[in-house]
Order: C-alpha cells, then structure tokens, then sequence
C-alpha cells in the first residue's frame, strides 16, 4: 500500500511537460513587461540627470547676474561642463544618460547609446556626457567673437530674462555633441542612431539633428533605427529640460515646435 501511494503522489512525464510549458508562457508574457519597466526607469533616472543640469544652470545664473552661460574661446574646452560642475556637486555622472552610458569608445560625437567624449587642454581633463546645450543660451556670441554668422546675431539670447517662453525653450536635451545650434530650417536625420547631421561643415553649422536620436522612444537605444523615411513621421524620442525648470519626454517629431532661439517660428510642416 506504501509503495503504490508514492507512486501516485509523483509527476508523469506528461505532468511534468505542462508545468514547463505553463512557466514559459508565463515568461514570455512577462519579459516584455520588465524590458518596458527598465526602459522606462532609464528615461526616469535621464529626467532627474536633466532636472540636476538645469537646477545647475539657474544657480550659474543667479551667482552671475542673469547672463547666460558664455561660450568658451580660449582653447580650453570646458565650455559649460567646466562652469556648472561646481554647482552639481562635482559628480560627472550626472551628465551621462542611462542609456547612454558606453564610454568605451574613441570618438569624439555619441551615438544614441553612447556617450561624447571632449578633452580640454588647461587643465587637461577629459568630459564625458550624453546631453547638449541649447547653443543660442550661451551669452558671448559675436559674429566677431567666434565667428557666429551675422545673420545669426538676432538668434542668441544673451540672457536668460530674454527668453519670452521659458516653458518652451529648451535649455539642455539628450544629444550626441556638447551643444547644437538649431534652425528651423534643419532637415531631420535619416539615421537616428547617429543623429546624422545634414547642415555641412563649420564650427556653427551645429544642427537640430545632434539631438534627433531615438534614445527614450520605446526600445533600447542600441536598436535605434539606422534608416527612417524622414519624410514620414519620425518615430522615437529625448528629454528635454526647458529654461523654467520643468523636463519632459518629447518626441522627435515635436523638437521643431520648441522655441530654440529668439526668432524661432514653429516651422509647419517641419523640413523633410
């Protein structure tokens, strides 16, 4: 009797293959729900990391009479990593994004996934970060001075109490350079791993498209899609932080409906 009652208390082989097909259902279901829940405590941790850079400037501006941040032309490359690192607490990490953490490159523009990478000169120190400075914010913009185009000149906003729509002005974002000067004439990129820019060459030739990379638009941003139809809407999307305060997810498709600069009108439909 003892016998035949553990018998019967065991699995069969049938049993057995129900329970394992059960379980990797139930993963299934499960692992696209865990990848959206991590996707999602990245582009999270990206909006404190922007909230701290924008805390950051406010204080810059308050310690220096309400000037923007000035461009940097003495060689030495800090531009605005080296003026706001003070007020972040020293902590270099704040300007890497959790999704694009990959430092181990040597390139000097980021990807999607990975990071840029900038060295100064004095003292030398090696920048490492995943966002850009809306480039008309710096104050020392001159068409003598750094060689800003002069048809340019009425763009810069010199300080922050020229920015007429604070809510709608960005002042940092995810990005794959240091800065960008966007322009309502800028194509968007065809690559948004790359954020290909299409502006040509020059110093200030620095396009909206450094920042249209699909980096927090729903997937992991090592997939970002390499070949859009750019004529068509723009899948994917950044954080953005705006110059009174607040961050927000935005679509790539909605970066043209930003006020990047003094004379900035919404373009519609966007350049294609």
């Amino acid at each position: 009797m003892m016998s035949n009652r553990l018998k019967k208390s065991g699995f069969n082989l049938l049993e057995l293959l129900l329970v394992m097909a059960i379980i990797a259902i139930l993963a299934a279901m499960l692992l696209p729900v865990l990848s959206k829940t991590k996707l999602r405590a990245l582009q999270l941790q990206c909006l404190a990391n922007l909230s701290q850079l924008v805390l950051a400037e406010k204080m810059y501006l308050d310690d220096n009479w309400d000037s923007c941040i000035q461009y940097d032309f003495s060689g030495d490359s800090h531009l605005w990593m080296g003026r706001l690192i003070d007020y972040q607490g020293q902590l270099n990490t704040v300007r890497l994004c959790p999704a694009a953490t990959d430092t181990n490159h040597t390139r000097a523009f980021g990807t999607a996934d990975q990071a840029w990478r900038i060295r100064s000169q004095a003292p030398t120190t090696l920048w490492q970060g995943g966002y850009g400075l809306n480039g008309w914010l710096y104050t020392n913009l001159t068409n003598q001075n750094g060689g800003l185009p002069a048809v340019d000149l009425d763009k810069v906003f010199q300080k922050d109490t020229a920015v007429m729509l604070p809510a709608q002005t960005p002042v940092f974002a995810d990005s794959i350079w240091v800065d960008a000067w966007p322009r309502t004439n800028n194509v968007p990129p065809d690559n948004l791993y790359f954020g290909t820019q299409r502006s040509g060459p020059g110093h200030f030739q620095g396009s909206l498209g450094r920042m249209v990379i699909d980096r927090h638009g729903g997937i992991p941003a090592h997939n970002a899609p390499a070949m859009v139809d750019t004529d068509e809407r723009l899948p994917g999307a950044i954080n953005v932080a705006c110059t009174d305060g607040h961050v927000e997810l935005s679509s790539l498709e909605n970066l043209w409906n930003f006020y990047w600069n003094r004379t900035w009108v919404p373009p519609n439909p966007r350049p294609r």
